[in-house]
């Protein structure tokens, strides 16, 4: 038998939004939004755009940010990462709208450097 340190299984890339929320009304409980945070929500990309398409006076695309990826870690990867002196990652304490506004920031920074480059 071949021994190998990893086993690496091709995954498809998933994509999801980010949904922020201004108003309970915009919630539907027919929907399978996943709350994050007090005001954010994930759902699938098809999901989002279902939303915009059938009730365009409540949901608009810049309600919603899309990630596309993949990302995982092994079993004790992650909490490697954030100690000793690795410290790659930190957990902070952080709202929604915080959490929203740092996001369209930065959406908004690439979009002026993409726009300057063209």
């Amino acid at each position: 038998t071949e021994n190998t340190l990893f086993s690496w299984q091709i995954t498809p890339i998933q994509t999801t939004c980010l949904y922020h929320h201004h108003n309970k009304e915009q919630i539907s409980p027919t929907t399978s939004m996943k709350p994050v945070l007090e005001n954010l929500y994930t759902l699938s990309h098809q999901e989002a755009k279902q939303l915009c398409q059938t009730q365009p006076d409540v949901y608009h695309p810049r309600d919603f940010i899309t990630f596309a990826g993949f990302c995982s870690w092994r079993p004790g990867q992650l909490e490697m990462e954030m100690t000793g002196d690795r410290m790659e990652w930190l957990a902070l304490s952080v709202d929604g709208n915080s959490v929203w506004d740092e996001l369209q920031l930065q959406s908004s920074e690439l979009t002026m450097t993409t726009t300057a480059n063209d």
